[in-house]
């Protein structure tokens, strides 16, 4: 669902160029009608937060899910999360203190050191707060991961945590280009910048990657391993380096790890 998309890095320039815009977005604001701590996240909401069934459970459960993924700090930085009633109330927020921050469903923004996450009540909102609480998380973590494993790790985290691994949107559609060799290399992924160059496969096969590496062979386990302990070192080769070290092919490896999910 990358209709609502936009890059952390984006986030961070649009916050940054506002310049002038206040980073103490809630120290003008009267206090909020639910406020409450699911640490790393302190949580702001116009609206009453147990109307949100399994809200603090989602939210405690993606930090303890995504430290099983990456190396998270023990001592985490504080990220404030922002939620709305209403969408135009959430909009009007966002533009006041952001202006110039595309409009989407929900947002990570970065700006002077203060992580934020805002987003408004929908259908959606678990949907939207797992997938840029998981941004906010992975930035503490690695603040430089390539775009592609940034938004393959968000997207596998996005569905509740009995439906990541097999994502029923994305699950069946992968299975049949990896059958007929339409998966996009890694080297190919790696290449991408900002996510306007991502659409709709793009996404999908971000998240087919990170499931290879998260639950395909044990060589591809090892490969990311590899790349996360040098990539919190130093600027590192990417991950496909580390796969041609373990597989002769690592695209048709991963390909056929994917078929098999189909049955």
């Amino acid at each position: 669902m990358s209709s609502h998309r936009i890059s952390r890095r984006l986030f961070v320039s649009a916050a940054l160029a506002a310049g002038s815009a206040p980073w103490f977005a809630w120290a003008d604001t009267p206090e909020w009608p639910d406020e409450r701590q699911i640490p790393p996240f302190a949580i702001h909401a116009d609206f009453a937060i147990e109307t949100v069934p399994q809200f603090e459970g989602e939210l405690a459960g993606l930090r303890r899910d995504l430290a099983t993924f990456l190396t998270l700090p023990q001592q985490p930085t504080e990220i404030h999360v922002y939620l709305f009633a209403s969408a135009s109330t959430y909009r009007e927020y966002v533009t006041r203190y952001f202006p110039g921050v595309p409009q989407r469903r929900a947002l990570f923004i970065q700006a002077n050191d203060v992580p934020m996450v805002f987003a408004h009540r929908s259908p959606h909102l678990l949907t939207d707060l797992r997938h840029e609480c998981c941004h906010s998380l992975i930035h503490q973590a690695h603040k430089d991961l390539p775009l592609w494993l940034d938004e393959g790790i968000a997207e596998y985290f996005e569905p509740p945590q009995g439906n990541r691994r097999n994502r029923g949107d994305y699950l069946p559609q992968v299975v049949q280009e990896a059958k007929m060799g339409e998966i996009s290399p890694l080297v190919t992924l790696e290449r991408l910048r900002s996510v306007d160059e991502m659409g709709d496969r793009q996404y999908r096969h971000c998240w087919a990657w990170v499931h290879f590496l998260r639950h395909g062979p044990v060589g591809a386990q090892q490969a990311l391993s590899q790349y996360l302990s040098a990539q919190r070192q130093q600027p590192p080769a990417p991950v496909s380096y580390f796969l041609r070290g373990q597989f002769a092919d690592p695209e048709a490896d991963c390909r056929r790890y994917l078929m098999t999910l189909g049955s």
